[in-house]
């Protein structure tokens, strides 16, 4: 038994967006921690866990989500 999906969300394009929605939070830690997830992903050849990306739309975020 494993991990199947990791849902992430991803609520703004900037490190600065993404904490005015998610207070405390660090977009490019979590950024990096997908990269490492990916590369880890590619060196074990293994298709999962599978990443779905979550964003939040709201009037003061909602430019971003063509960029997310």
């Amino acid at each position: 038994m494993g991990l199947d999906r990791l849902w992430v969300s991803i609520d703004g394009a900037s490190p600065e967006s993404y904490l005015d929605i998610r207070l405390g939070s660090n977009l490019p830690l979590i950024l990096s921690n997908l990269k490492e997830l990916k590369r880890l992903k590619d060196l074990n050849h293994s298709a999962l866990p599978k990443l779905g990306i979550a964003f939040v739309a709201l009037k003061r975020n909602i430019s971003d989500l063509p960029k997310v």
